[in-house]
């Protein structure tokens, strides 16, 4: 629909940003509410643990940059942009690669 030829520049761009603001009106509030509790949820399913609940914390928020790259990697494709979102992607795998690993 969004990547037709005919579709013009101005409506590309605000079906995009509707995206992103719909998948941030989804998962910013969840992350949040999740975060606020991370040690009282990981209390739910484990034994109440301050380390359970600090790795439950940074895991959420990386949950949800991991959530928008997706996102944004799927509208590069959607577009005809495969290439540029292959790209992308092996500098996220690297940088996540040397960040874990150093």
């Amino acid at each position: 629909m969004a990547s037709s030829k005919g579709a013009p520049r101005e409506r590309i761009g605000e079906l995009v940003l509707q995206n992103l603001k719909l998948l941030t009106f989804a998962l910013l509030p969840a992350v949040t509410i999740l975060d606020a509790l991370a040690y009282e949820t990981n209390g739910i399913f484990f034994s109440f643990s301050q380390l359970g609940g600090r790795y439950l914390f940074w895991n959420l928020l990386q949950s949800l940059v991991l959530g928008m790259a997706i996102n944004s990697l799927t509208i590069l494709q959607a577009l005809h942009y495969s290439k540029k979102a292959m790209n992308y992607l092996l500098i996220g795998l690297l940088v996540k690669a040397v960040l874990q690993y150093h």
